[in-house]
């Protein structure tokens, strides 16, 4: 039963979930399977558009919802298969409401997403300012600090920004946060240095591949894109926010690798924690 579990471990790896399924039918049921096989009918949704995969996750994320490691990871997905598979928001936040303490680190990471997502950059500010920064999720107080800076609040931005790198030095969001701070001061070399780093340690957060691609355009260093645009490629990682830049420096060919309809899925726009873009 292990063997066959390291392979639908190595199946998904591979985007391989036709076969996935078919192992999944020959694995013992555990919540660790269950949670792995909503995610793989979740993935296949997306890929194909299908609400019948999306109901089918939805089913086994409910029957998740009271486990104690997989309940609260369940309710996220479902939050974002009501969001982005089924175009439900009424739902994607009921779901929250309804299963959540709203003083919960994972109810407010979702909420405060969702509200950066709409905009609602005071409202994050509102929410988060019961808190104080030590109770805080390294994520929130880097959304914090995000949310002072589109509301052009930079000095307070700047103080969530340096709490976070003082007591957090290493996280990607610190690391991605002296990134912002150098290229709010226009020093594209510093900013590069610093999100090349946070990618290492969170490659497949879009964001910051964005925004080093970004420092690297105000650099003129569009070789080193089109090679890091083909490099993303070449591993299926995708956003449309990457767009303006794939078409900047005309990479021939690249549109033939792109499909718009999977691009809109949250799987293409997550990082460590599964969560949308926020840049």
């Amino acid at each position: 039963m292990d063997f066959l579990k390291e392979r639908l471990r190595e199946l998904i790896n591979e985007k391989n979930y036709k076969e996935a399924i078919e192992v999944l039918e020959k694995v013992e049921r555990t919540e660790e399977v269950d949670f792995i096989s909503g995610e793989i009918y979740e993935t296949i949704g997306y890929q194909n558009n299908d609400s019948e995969m999306f109901e089918k996750a939805l089913d086994i994320y409910g029957g998740l919802i009271k486990d104690v490691k997989y309940g609260k990871p369940s309710i996220i997905r479902m939050s974002y298969i009501y969001e982005y598979g089924l175009g439900d928001m009424e739902n994607s936040l009921a779901v929250l409401d309804k299963h959540l303490n709203k003083d919960d680190m994972e109810y407010l990471l979702r909420l405060t997403e969702i509200q950066y997502k709409n905009g609602e950059y005071s409202q994050i500010v509102f929410e988060l300012n019961r808190y104080i920064a030590n109770d805080l999720h390294p994520k929130l107080i880097y959304r914090l600090g995000k949310a002072h800076r589109k509301l052009r609040d930079s000095s307070k931005a700047m103080s969530y920004f340096k709490y976070l790198i003082s007591n957090y030095r290493n996280h990607p969001y610190s690391l991605t946060a002296w990134g912002y701070l150098f290229m709010d001061k226009e020093k594209y070399e510093d900013a590069v240095l610093y999100f090349k780093e946070a990618m290492d340690k969170d490659f497949y957060n879009v964001v910051i591949h964005y925004n080093y691609i970004k420092c690297l355009y105000s650099l003129n260093r569009l070789e080193d894109i089109r090679y890091h645009l083909i490099r993303l490629m070449d591993k299926g990682m995708y956003s449309v926010i990457l767009n303006e830049y794939i078409e900047l420096v005309e990479l021939d060919g690249l549109s033939d690798k792109i499909d718009p309809e999977k691009s809109k899925a949250p799987v293409y726009y997550r990082d460590l924690e599964g969560e949308y873009i926020d840049y």
